[in-house]
Order: C-alpha cells, then sequence, then structure tokens
C-alpha cells in the first residue's frame, strides 16, 4: 500500500517526507530515492535539507520533460510532494507500491470529479481509500495548548469532499 497523505497547508507534510526519505536511505545504505517536487528551487531546498548523495530532488517539470516518471528499480523509491497541483494522470504514472505521496488538496471534489480522469481519486481508490490527514486544529492544541489554539483567528478546513 502507497503512503498518501493529504492535509492542508503548513501541516507537516514536507517535514513528514524529509524524514521519511533519512530512514529510507538510512535502512537501504545502497538503495536511492527520487524526490519530485513543485520546482527546481523546492528541488534544491529539499536537497540541501536532505543532505545525501543517494537522494535525487527534481521538479515535476524535469519529470515531464526527461521522462523520470519511470525512474528507477527495486532499489529505489519515490517521494512526489504536492502532487495534486499537477496532472500526474497525463504522465502515465505506474504508481508502485512503495510509492509515497504527500499533498494539499488542490481543489474540494464533487461527484463529478469521480467521473473524469483524476489522478488523486484514482490513487485513493487503488489504495482502498487509505489515506492519513492531519487535522490543523489539533496540530495547534498540541503545539500551543487547546486555550490558545481554539482563540486563533484562521478557519482552517479540511475538507476534501464535497457531496
Amino acid at each position: 500500500m502507497n503512503y498518501i497523505e493529504i492535509s492542508p497547508r503548513a501541516t507537516g507534510k514536507t517535514f513528514r517526507l524529509i524524514k521519511a526519505v533519512k530512514t529510507y536511505l538510512k535502512r537501504f545504505p545502497k538503495n536511492k530515492a527520487y524526490i519530485f517536487t513543485y520546482s527546481e528551487r523546492g528541488a534544491k531546498r529539499l536537497s540541501e535539507k536532505i543532505n545525501n548523495t543517494r537522494a535525487i530532488c527534481a521538479s515535476y517539470q524535469t519529470l515531464f520533460s526527461q521522462g523520470h516518471s519511470r525512474t528507477g528499480t527495486k532499489n529505489t523509491r519515490r517521494f512526489f510532494e504536492e502532487f495534486d497541483y499537477y496532472i500526474l494522470s497525463e504522465l502515465h504514472l505506474k504508481v508502485r507500491k512503495s510509492d509515497y505521496f504527500v499533498t494539499s488538496p488542490a481543489r474540494i471534489r464533487t461527484k463529478a470529479d469521480f467521473k473524469k480522469n483524476d489522478f488523486l481519486l484514482a490513487l485513493l481508490k487503488r489504495n482502498n481509500w487509505v489515506y492519513t490527514s492531519v487535522n490543523p486544529v489539533e496540530l495547534l492544541a498540541e503545539i500551543l495548548g487547546k486555550e490558545k489554539a481554539s482563540a486563533f483567528p484562521v478557519d482552517f478546513s479540511n475538507k476534501f469532499f464535497e457531496f
């Protein structure tokens, strides 16, 4: 089963992705990790934070232009950050069991989206609708304490489906 996390912005998805990459590379010292993200600048930032020559970071533009969608063998793992903002279905990306996905939803899905070629929904269906979600209000409560978190002025929406 894939690891799929769909959570609002600024809830630590990238932090957990970096931790997962480091853990994978430590556990499998001969393997490589391919990490795909939104821009070359983002790829450079991830590369600096991961700081391992076996971690190859690239943008989705690179993924599209150089055909890295088929990158890797059994000795690699692919990590995808903020993938819902890109049309991965056009890449004909062959999802592997070990692939790791994190994203904020680019939009709320409706019934009509189930009839379209929606990569995120297809990925969830393939994964038996199992995914992780971080509730930002609970996260704030853990960090700030319940009283301070309840007074936080921002309305966090963790809404993903609308029927």
